[in-house]
């Protein structure tokens, strides 16, 4: 018996697998246990207007976040940003910033949430945004599984600035 997976299928299959690209090995500058400075729920705006609650994990030194520029490790969830921030204790004591953003329409985000539709040009806008902070290194590597996985495919699609392919 042979069974012929739809486009859809792969593409949800592929999205539940999905839990990491890479970003560049960040220069930690002999340091590898950094702390962590939080910034909850910054409003990244999109190019409608809306905007996206963020939450920005950086590296820190003794209760000071560390001046330069860092490789950047996304999630973009509709299941809550706050609820995974074990990405943010795991990735920026070895010098990544972790960002964390609620889609639109949940949580803390403006906006109707519609089933991956604007997925894409947010993506795209947040990565821009990432891109423009001066604690960015313009290199950003996603994770997630589920609908963050999708959300992962739609930012590859959106052929998004400082994307780590």
């Amino acid at each position: 018996m042979s069974i012929k997976p739809n486009a859809l299928t792969v593409f949800l299959l592929v999205s539940l697998l999905t839990t990491c690209v890479t970003a560049q090995t960040p220069d930690t500058s002999g340091s590898s246990n950094y702390g962590i400075a939080a910034f909850p729920n910054i409003m990244v705006p999109m190019r409608d207007g809306v905007r996206l609650a963020t939450n920005v994990y950086r590296p820190a030194e003794n209760g000071k976040v560390v001046e330069g520029k860092f490789p950047v490790i996304l999630e973009r969830t509709p299941y809550g940003k706050d609820t995974d921030v074990y990405y943010a204790n795991h990735w920026v004591n070895q010098g990544y910033v972790v960002i964390l953003q609620d889609v639109r329409g949940r949580f803390n985000s403006e906006g109707t949430w519609q089933f991956f539709r604007d997925d894409i040009n947010d993506g795209y806008d947040t990565a821009k945004w990432i891109g423009s902070q001066p604690w960015s290194n313009c290199a950003i590597g996603t994770v997630g599984a589920s609908y963050p996985g999708g959300t992962q495919h739609a930012l590859a699609l959106s052929n998004a600035p400082c994307l780590k392919r």
